[in-house]
This record gives structure tokens, sequence and C-alpha cells, in this order.
């Protein structure tokens, strides 16, 4: 197997186990949420409101696979003033019409501040 080939190989498996540990809505528009702190963030204002700006990045093909939309999401990005970037994989249909399920992830724990930029902004739900 070729070393390119097993780089892509362990890239896709990360990616799969990394994001099976995370909260994930199978319902369309219904706010999936996780934990952070006092906060659930709402995946789903991210992506919708990430869609509506022309913020949302395409997903990039996998060299040597096939894939079709619904299994690569796009990504929104919300950079935290002074703290950690919250990552929300937003999950659409084929036709890129309707949110299937989101999921999020933070490059470093949600800390006070985190949590209170954060509902400040309207991305937390109870």
């Amino acid at each position: 197997m070729s070393s390119r080939k097993s780089l892509v190989m362990f890239a896709a498996a990360l990616l799969l186990f990394g994001c099976a540990a995370q909260t994930n809505s199978s319902a369309p528009g219904a706010a999936a949420s996780s934990a952070a702190g006092s906060c659930n963030v709402d995946s789903v204002k991210v992506c919708t409101e990430a869609q509506t700006a022309g913020t949302l990045e395409a997903p990039q093909p996998a060299v040597g696979y096939t894939t079709t939309q619904s299994a690569m999401p796009d990504t929104a990005h919300l950079a935290i003033p002074n703290g950690p970037t919250v990552q929300v994989m937003c999950y659409y249909n084929p036709q890129h019409t309707s949110l299937g399920k989101t999921d999020w992830t933070s490059s470093s724990e949600l800390d006070a501040n985190a949590t209170q930029y954060l509902q400040s902004k309207g991305y937390c739900v109870h």
C-alpha cells in the first residue's frame, strides 16, 4: 500500500473516530447541541447563519476516493476572541437544500469566557 493511500486512510479513520464522540441531530431543523459549560451550542443556527453569509467551507475531496456531499460536511468556524475556535460540521442532503445533521468540536475546552461570548451571540440553547 502506498504511503499516500495509507495517509489518506489514517486521516479518514481519525476523522471518523474523532467525530463519533460528538452529539448529532438526525432531525432536520432540530437544534443539535452539546454541553459546553452552561452553554449548549446551537450548531444548527451556526450552520444556517454561515450558509446565509456565504462563509461555509466546502469539504476537501479525498484523493483517490469518491464521496458524496451527504458524507462530507461543510464547515463553519466560530473564532472566540482570546479563546478557542469552534468548528461546526454541517451535513446537508445531496441537493444541498436542507440541513440533515450537525456536530461540533472546539480547539480546546470552552471556559467561562468562551461560554459567555457564545451566549452573547445567541449561539447557546437551553
